[in-house]
C-alpha cells in the first residue's frame, strides 16, 4: 500500500508541476502580447490562461488527495506537507519528493512574478487608453456597472488595481 500511495503521489506531483509550467508559459505568452502591443490577441491569451488555471486547480485537488494518502501510508497526519513526506519517505522517494517540492516552489514563485508583471502591463495599457480617449475628447468610463457595461464610477474605485 505504501509503495502504491507514494507512486501516485509522485505522479500527481509531476502533473502539478507540468500544469504550473504550462501556466507559466501562458503567462509569458500574454506578457509578449501585452508588451508587443498586440492587444487583438488579449482575449485569446486570457482564455488560454483561464484554461491553464483550471488545469492547475484540477491537478491541485488530485495532489492534495494523493498527498494525504501518501502521508497516512507513511504514518503521518493526512494534513502533512510534501516536505514532511519527503523527510520520512524511504529513498529514493525522499529525494524525489524534495526535488518536486523545490520545483513546485520555483514554479509558484514564477507564476506570481509573471502575474504581477502582466497586471502592471495591463494597468499601463489602460492608462494609455484613458489618456488617448481624453485627448480625443471622448467620455472615459472608469469602471463597469452591475450589468458589465462600461460606465463612469464615482468614488475611488478604479478599473484596475495596478499595485504589485
Amino acid at each position: 500500500m505504501t509503495r502504491g500511495a507514494l507512486e501516485r503521489l509522485a505522479r500527481c506531483l509531476d502533473e502539478q508541476l507540468a500544469a504550473l509550467r504550462h501556466l507559466c508559459f501562458k503567462f509569458e505568452v500574454q506578457e509578449i502580447v501585452l508588451s508587443g502591443g498586440r492587444h487583438q490577441w488579449l482575449n485569446e491569451t486570457t482564455a488560454e490562461l483561464e484554461r491553464a488555471v483550471t488545469t492547475v486547480h484540477a491537478t491541485d485537488q488530485a495532489l492534495r488527495d494523493a498527498l494525504a494518502k501518501g502521508a497516512v501510508a507513511l504514518g503521518l497526519s493526512p494534513e502533512a506537507t510534501v516536505r514532511e513526506v519527503a523527510e520520512v519517505a524511504p529513498e529514493p522517494g525522499g529525494y524525489i519528493f524534495g526535488q518536486h517540492r523545490e520545483d513546485l516552489q520555483r514554479s509558484v514563485d514564477r507564476v506570481a512574478q509573471l502575474s504581477r508583471t502582466n497586471r502592471q502591463l495591463l494597468a499601463r495599457g489602460h492608462a494609455a487608453t484613458v489618456t488617448a480617449m481624453q485627448f480625443l475628447g471622448a467620455d472615459v468610463p472608469s469602471g463597469y456597472d452591475a450589468a458589465g457595461n462600461a460606465a463612469t464610477v464615482s468614488g475611488s474605485v478604479g478599473l484596475l488595481d495596478a499595485r504589485a
